[in-house]
């Protein structure tokens, strides 16, 4: 478990710095004006320019989600399966006379891929409040032709949240790896010593 909180360390200032530069980009480059700041042609421009696209925005937000839950399924199944193999490895080599050494740097492994799918699986209860908060919002709009500010800024610190654990999910997934190709060439290093002798 120490590796696992050494490697979150470390990597949670990463991530967090790439959310926020990524956050930081998203603002730059888009304006930040809301309906409230529009003028009264402003807004009929914007309703207008929204009916003509709104069919195009509809399937660009769907494709959008589509791969969300792609990488969101695809961290849960490859970590999960990951600490399935690894527990599968570890039973086979649990007979073997001179293999502590090894599980006991194996459950390294496995506990890596096990709060990676954890990560992953917690994620998708930001994901699900993506989606509600941005469904109270949807209907705000709808009914005043205004945003719900709470509602706007919580879908967007839960999809932020959910990005960020999945992101996590995967940085643990590759130390994970990493971690297991290491202890199996040293092992498999060791074997070779001690047969020479």
């Amino acid at each position: 478990m120490t590796f696992v909180l050494l490697v979150l360390a470390v990597s949670i200032p990463i991530s967090a710095l790439v959310c926020a530069l990524i956050v930081y980009g998203i603002h730059g480059f888009i304006s930040g004006q809301d309906s409230g700041e529009l003028t009264k042609d402003e807004w009929e421009h914007f309703k207008d320019r929204y009916s003509t696209y709104k069919d195009e925005l509809v399937q660009e937000a769907k494709a959008a989600a589509d791969i969300a839950a792609v990488a969101l399924r695809s961290s849960i199944v490859l970590n999960g399966a990951s600490a399935a193999a690894t527990l599968a490895f570890i039973g086979r080599i649990w007979a073997s006379s001179s293999s502590s050494i090894v599980i006991s740097e194996l459950t390294d492994v496995l506990s890596t891929f096990l709060v990676a799918t954890l990560l992953a699986a917690v994620s998708t209860v930001f994901a699900y409040g993506r989606m509600y908060f941005g469904t109270v919002n949807w209907d705000t709009w709808k009914r005043d032709q205004d945003d719900n500010k709470f509602a706007f800024q919580a879908a967007n610190f839960c999809q932020l949240i959910a990005v960020f654990l999945v992101l996590q999910s995967y940085v643990l997934f590759t130390a994970g790896v990493v971690l297991a190709v290491d202890i199996i060439k040293a092992s498999a290093t060791v074997t070779n010593l001690l047969l020479r002798l």
